[in-house]
């Protein structure tokens, strides 16, 4: 498989790889190595922090999850690893937009004995004035021409993005998360941008196309 890097891997690779995270570099980097790559470089959202090249979740269901995936056209691709537990999991596909995150989420789970309608970070409802939901709207467009519309209707909060029009909960006050392949994405929102899968989207002038 191809990733947007272009290095060419497999479900076997990704595994040896793995052992970097569960074995002080494995023999291939060192340790302290190890440690700067998944030191929480920067806060992204509640409970998540990236480092270099990797995500870290801190508390997955109260063990540490070091993780990173993604999608182009026609592949996802998802890795993990619970270095505490000693298990590391890919799960690549032949697929855009597959739900490679949350079928590998679950069988970590699985895994760990949780059940897995459970979710490691819950977010409760939030009441939006109308305020709240105005500051929101609009449309934001990524440095890669990624355009997500966000609007309101009859009181609730849309978003509109790679042609679906997806219904948003408010989690907080400039905060909403959305349903995509499996799992819910929270969208922060902050003055005139959008903090959103990892990318920052800046609010521009209406347009009639999206992504």
């Amino acid at each position: 498989m191809w990733a947007a890097g272009y290095v060419k891997s497999t479900a076997a690779d990704m595994l040896r790889f793995g052992d970097v995270f569960l074995n002080d570099g494995g023999g291939i980097i060192r340790p302290e190595s190890v440690r700067e790559l998944t030191a929480h470089q920067i806060k992204i959202q509640p409970g998540i922090y990236y480092g270099y090249g990797v995500i870290i979740q801190p508390d997955f269901f109260g063990t540490t999850l070091i993780e990173h995936g993604g999608s182009i056209k026609g592949v996802a691709a998802q890795f993990s690893v619970l270095p505490d537990q000693n298990v590391a999991g890919v799960c690549l596909t032949n697929m855009a937009g597959a739900p490679s995150e949350a079928l590998l989420k679950g069988a970590l789970q699985s895994e760990l004995n949780i059940d897995l309608e459970q979710k490691a970070i819950q977010y409760e409802d939030y009441e939006l004035t109308a305020l709240d939901r105005e500051k929101m709207t609009g449309v934001y467009k990524s440095n890669e021409g990624h355009i997500v519309t966000v609007y309101e209707k009859e009181e609730e909060m849309y978003v509109e993005m790679q042609g679906a029009d997806i219904p948003a909960r408010a989690v907080g006050k400039q905060s909403l998360t959305i349903p995509m392949h499996g799992t819910d994405y929270l969208m922060q929102f902050k003055q005139d941008r959008l903090h959103f899968a990892f990318r920052q989207l800046l609010r521009v002038e209406e347009e009639n196309n999206s992504f």
